[in-house]
C-alpha cells in the first residue's frame, strides 16, 4: 500500500509555490525589459533570482510589494543591471525607469515621515547597485555627510541625496556624494559626485 501511495504522490504533477507565482511574471516581464533595453535576444537574458528564499541574497531586503528585487546576465555580461519588476508587467532600471514612480509609491515615499534609508536603498539598487557601496550618515573627515534627505517641491518634483563609501581591492577608495530628482512628469535624474 505505501508502494502505491508513494507512487500516485510522484505521478502528480507539482504545483509552483505561490510564493513563486509572482516571481516567474516578474522575471519574464524584467527579462524583457532587459532584453529591449540593451538590444539582445531575450533568450539569453538570466534573471535573478531565480527561486524565493534562497539564503544569503541581497533580493528579499529589497522586495517592494509588488515589486521584487531582481538583476540580469548574459553571455559576455555576467553581472547586469539591477531592477524591479512586478507580475503584472511593470519594471523599474536605470534604463527604462517606466514605474519608477509606482516603485516610489509602494516604497513609502508619501509617508510622513518617508522610510528615507528604505526608499535610498532601493534607488541604490538601480543605480550604484556595486556591492561595495555602503550607505553612509556621516564621516569622520568630510563634514558636508549627512543622513539621506528627501525634499518635496510644490510641482510634485522630488529630490534625494545620500552618501555612499565606496568599497576597491585595497579598502574603501572614496565618498561619493548621490542625487537623485524625480521631475513633476516622473523623469528621474541622477548624478553622482566625488567628495575629495
Amino acid at each position: 500500500m505505501r508502494r502505491v501511495v508513494a507512487m500516485l504522490l510522484l505521478a502528480l504533477p507539482i504545483a509552483p509555490a505561490v510564493a513563486g507565482d509572482g516571481l516567474a511574471g516578474a522575471r519574464e516581464a524584467f527579462a524583457r525589459d532587459v532584453a529591449k533595453a540593451y538590444g539582445i535576444a531575450r533568450q539569453t537574458v538570466l534573471v535573478q533570482p531565480q527561486y524565493p528564499g534562497l539564503p544569503d541574497n541581497p533580493y528579499d531586503a529589497l522586495e517592494t510589494p509588488p515589486f521584487l528585487a531582481l538583476s540580469a546576465g548574459w553571455p559576455g555580461m555576467a553581472s547586469g543591471p539591477s531592477g524591479f519588476a512586478a507580475a503584472d508587467g511593470r519594471t523599474v532600471s536605470a534604463r527604462n525607469p517606466a514605474a519608477i514612480t509606482d516603485l516610489l509609491a509602494a516604497a513609502g515615499i508619501g509617508l510622513r515621515p518617508p522610510p528615507r534609508t528604505d526608499i535610498v536603498r532601493r534607488l541604490m539598487w538601480l543605480y550604484q547597485p556595486d556591492p561595495g557601496n555602503r550607505l553612509i550618515d556621516a564621516h569622520p573627515r568630510i563634514d558636508q555627510v549627512t543622513p539621506p534627505i528627501i525634499e518635496h517641491a510644490a510641482d510634485g518634483a522630488v529630490r534625494l541625496s545620500w552618501f555612499v563609501e565606496r568599497g576597491g581591492r585595497t579598502g574603501w577608495v572614496g565618498v561619493f556624494r548621490a542625487d537623485f530628482h524625480l521631475l513633476p512628469g516622473g523623469k528621474p535624474l541622477f548624478a553622482e559626485t566625488f567628495l575629495p
